[in-house]
């Protein structure tokens, strides 16, 4: 007697699924809240996926509205983290101004360069 085969829908319904592999893409803008800067760097450091992202983001932002408006809404550095780096407090109010790129960007510039190498 031959045997009976299942067909091709119930067989792939009864499969066993294959693990989600760990998502390469980012949404921008940001669907969760802004991190600071402790937590961009840990997040960066722990996720080269996450610190590649970081990194472009930060190249193409000087050049592309909508990569400095995607930064924006992944990363805002609380003025605490600012006062504990003895950055003054009239450089953090220009770092504010949303007409020109951020220079407090730059403080995450090299743990997403530094992160997003392979073997690092």
């Amino acid at each position: 007697m031959p045997k009976k085969k299942t067909p091709r829908k119930i067989g792939n319904f009864l499969r066993k699924p294959k693990p989600a592999r760990r998502s390469t893409t980012f949404p921008c803008p940001n669907t969760g809240d802004p991190l600071t800067v402790h937590e961009i760097v840990v997040r960066m450091q722990f996720d080269s996926d996450f610190a590649e992202f970081i990194s472009r983001l930060l190249c193409a932002s000087y050049s592309d509205e909508k990569a400095k408006a995607c930064l924006a809404s992944y990363y805002k550095p609380t003025d605490d983290e600012l006062t504990a780096l003895c950055i003054p407090e009239a450089n953090r109010k220009k770092m504010r101004m949303g007409c020109t790129v951020p220079d407090d960007n730059l403080l995450i510039a090299v743990p997403a360069r530094y992160f997003s190498q392979p073997g690092t």
